[in-house]
């Protein structure tokens, strides 16, 4: 299950964490980045990493970087 929860972070290197990693979801695509489920999203990934900032460090400079950018 992490695999799958881990795939959905750091998108192509750029940081966005996205509904679903591909664009054929049946019923409609959910590539898509959502801030605040995003947010949600990192907060959980830190936590279940117990708070191990070596292993979360890349995705979450990653991700700071795109919201940066799209927020920017």
């Amino acid at each position: 299950m992490y695999a799958l929860f881990d795939a959905n972070i750091n998108i192509e290197g750029q940081g966005g964490v996205v509904a679903a990693p591909d664009h054929s979801t049946p019923g409609g695509s959910y590539y898509y980045h959502w801030m605040r489920d995003a947010g949600l999203t990192m907060r959980t990934y830190i936590e279940i990493n117990d708070y191990d900032l070596s292993k979360v460090e890349s995705k979450f400079k990653a991700y700071v970087n795109w919201v940066t950018k799209v927020q920017g």
